[in-house]
C-alpha cells in the first residue's frame, strides 16, 4: 500500500510556496469579522502536541485579530466529540477547530458519527507535520522494531499496542505497522496520550506510537524505550533514533495539524484566516518552537488541505480495510 500521511517532501512544497499578495486581501465582507472572541476547539487533551499547537496559533491569531482567540479542550472519542461541537456551532468563524486528517480520513471508517466531516467541516490550513515515534516498555525484551517484529511472530496475537484513541494518528501508526509486517497485534485504544502512556511505562502494554513532544521527554529516562520514528528523515532532536523504514523500507507516516473551520463559515473569513495562519508558520520563532518539538512548520493554502486529504482517504481505508478494523469501504 501506499503511504498515508503527509511526507517530508510534499510538506516541504507547502512550506516552500511564496505568500500571496493582493489576491488575499479580504473582501468587505469579513470586515465585520472577528466581533467576539473566537473559540478554537482542540478534541484531544491539553498538554500534547496538537494542543500545543493549537495554543500557539491562538496566540499569535489574538495579535493579529485584535480580538482574544481562546482554545478549549473537548477531548473523546477520537476527536469526534470536539469536532461535533465545532459543527453545532454557528458558522461565522467564530468557532474553529485545531486538528489532523485522521479525524476526516480515519474517524469516520471507525466509528458511527452523527455528523460527515467532510461534508460539514472545511480545511483552513495545515501548520506543522511530524513522524510518530515508536516505544516499548521498559520490561518488555525487545529493542527495537526489527526485534518487535520478531517476537510477535513467534507469539501470535500476544503483542498490544496503546493507541490515544480510535482513529487518531497514535491509532493509525499502530495499524500501518502491523499491516505492513503482516502481525497479529492487539490494538488498545485509549481516552488520549497521558492515559496510553502511563501504561506503556506501567508496563501493562508492550508498545504504543505518539507525537515527538509526547514521547521525547522519556528519553534516556528509563521509564520508556524509544525504538524508532516513522518520518522519512531522522530527527535533530533525536538523531539516533532509527527511521522505522530501516527496518520496513517504505513506511514513512507523518501526521498533520492544523486549522479547521465548519462548512458554511464566509470565504473571505476562511481566506483570511488561511493568509494569517500561512504567514504564522514562517514566523522564525514560530518554526524554531515547533522544531523543538520535532514539528515541522508549514502553513498551506485552503486548497492544498483539500488535496491532502482527497490523498489521504483512499489510503487510510485501504490500511485500516487490510488490518479488519472498522467498517472502511
Amino acid at each position: 500500500m501506499g503511504t498515508p500521511g503527509l511526507t517530508r517532501r510534499a510538506a516541504l512544497r507547502l512550506g516552500a510556496l511564496a505568500l500571496p499578495g493582493a489576491a488575499w486581501a479580504p473582501r468587505a465582507s469579513a470586515q465585520s469579522w472577528p466581533n467576539r472572541p473566537v473559540r478554537i476547539v482542540v478534541p484531544y487533551a491539553a498538554g500534547g502536541a496538537t494542543d500545543t499547537m493549537a495554543r500557539m496559533v491562538a496566540e499569535r491569531l489574538t495579535r493579529r485579530l485584535g480580538q482574544n482567540v481562546i482554545v478549549e479542550n473537548r477531548a473523546g472519542a477520537g476527536g469526534a466529540i470536539g469536532a461535533q461541537a465545532v459543527v453545532q456551532a454557528e458558522r461565522d468563524g467564530h468557532t474553529l477547530l485545531f486538528s489532523g486528517g485522521s479525524l476526516f480520513a480515519a474517524v469516520p471508517l471507525m466509528q458511527r458519527l452523527s455528523f460527515d466531516p467532510a461534508k460539514d467541516l472545511q480545511g483552513v490550513s495545515i501548520v506543522g507535520v511530524n513522524g510518530v515515534v515508536m516505544v516499548a516498555s521498559p520490561g518488555f525484551g525487545p529493542n527495537s522494531p526489527a526485534e518487535v517484529i520478531a517476537w510477535a511472530k513467534a507469539n501470535p496475537g500476544k503483542l498490544n499496542c496503546a493507541a490515544a484513541g480510535n482513529g487518531t494518528s497514535s491509532h493509525i501508526a499502530g495499524v500501518i505497522f502491523q499491516e505492513r509486517a503482516g502481525l497479529d497485534m492487539v490494538i488498545v485504544p485509549y481516552a488520549g496520550a497521558a492515559a496510553a502512556n502511563s501504561d506503556v511505562i506501567a508496563g501493562r502494554v508492550h508498545i504504543h506510537f505518539g507525537s515527538v513532544a509526547d514521547l521525547l521527554p522519556y528519553a534516556g529516562t528509563g521509564s520508556m524505550k524509544l525504538l524508532a520514528i516513522t518520518s522519512r528523515e531522522r530527527i535533530p532532536q533525536a538523531p539516533d533514533l532509527p527511521v522505522m523504514t530501516d527496518t520496513i523500507p517504505g513506511l514513512v507516516y507523518e501526521a498533520w495539524n492544523g486549522l479547521i473551520a465548519p462548512s458554511g463559515v464566509p470565504a473571505p473569513v476562511i481566506a483570511l484566516l488561511s493568509r494569517h495562519v500561512m504567514e504564522i508558520a514562517r514566523e522564525p520563532d514560530f518554526v524554531q518552537r515547533l522544531g523543538l518539538l520535532g514539528i515541522q512548520s508549514t502553513g498551506s493554502t485552503v486548497q492544498q488541505v483539500e488535496e491532502m486529504l482527497a490523498y489521504e482517504r483512499p489510503l487510510y481505508a485501504a490500511a485500516i480495510r487490510a488490518a479488519g478494523l472498522g467498517f472502511a469501504p
